[in-house]
């Protein structure tokens, strides 16, 4: 007589799957889905949002990425790189995403870029030695800054009124922020260009605050993304991120996160 196959060792399993999909929950590693994933970012301290301490990594992006991670039932393992490197690693799908990174139809070719995976707003400004402050006469009209030289971080992106005016003097000498700042202090170029929060971050760390004046007025700020990689096949992730972060947004929690770091609860 023919045995038929017992069916009773997969049926918990089956079950599972179905209360899972009915309830538009996600399931778990069985049906295949991530359940670790490698986040890359820049090497540096950039305050409020990524801080590292001690060789510790906290800050507002990453307490909303392991928050929305947990939801997922996925682990974050982050990792920081020099910036160029980091988006390289995206690039080639060696890494799942990226965070901090502003959108571009550059990067848009090899990461997914979702309005649900917005960390956080990045405010540009301009910002000179105390002392040549007068030099300088700016109201906005990038065409005032024509004859100076104008310091940014290599693989940076700016406002997009920045990157398109060709005309400025742009030293990309930079690798980090806390070294552009310090070329800055050392008269390597006439004026540079960053994160205003994470600027004045340093300068409160290296106690010479006065040092520097920022230029009015800002740039209008940026929405800074976790982007998914392309090449490792990361755009279902992407989406299912930004759900999970919509979500928290809804439920306030990511009111808290950023209460918790002294920034205002909306952004």
């Amino acid at each position: 007589m023919k045995k038929v196959p017992c069916l009773l060792p997969v049926l918990p399993v089956l079950l599972l799957l179905l209360l899972l999909m009915l309830l538009g929950l996600p399931a778990p590693s069985v049906l295949g889905e991530t359940t670790e994933i490698t986040v890359v970012r820049g090497n540096g301290s950039y305050p409020p949002n990524e801080i590292m301490e001690n060789g510790k990594l906290s800050g507002v992006h990453v307490d909303l990425v392991e928050a929305a991670a947990r939801t997922l039932n996925v682990t974050v393992h982050f990792r920081s790189y020099p910036w160029k490197r980091a988006l390289s690693m995206v690039r080639q799908g060696t890494a799942d995403a990226v965070t901090y990174a502003a959108r571009t139809p550059e990067r848009e070719a090899y990461a997914v870029f979702l309005n649900g995976n917005i960390l956080s707003r990045t405010t540009f400004a301009f910002f000179v030695l105390s002392q040549k402050a007068h030099e300088i006469r700016y109201l906005g009209n990038l065409e005032d800054l024509r004859d100076f030289r104008i310091g940014t971080v290599l693989g940076y992106t700016y406002p997009d009124a920045f990157n398109r005016a060709d005309f400025l003097q742009k030293d990309m000498g930079a690798l980090s922020d806390e070294v552009l700042l310090k070329k800055l202090l050392h008269n390597r170029f006439d004026m540079a260009i960053g994160d205003q929060a994470i600027m004045r971050y340093l300068l409160h760390r290296m106690k010479c605050p006065e040092k520097v004046t920022f230029l009015k007025p800002n740039f209008t700020p940026i929405p800074s993304y976790i982007a998914f990689s392309r090449a490792a096949g990361r755009e279902k992730l992407a989406e299912r991120f930004a759900r999970a972060l919509t979500a928290l947004r809804k439920a306030g929690d990511v009111e808290k996160i950023r209460t918790r770091y002294g920034l205002p609860g909306q952004f």
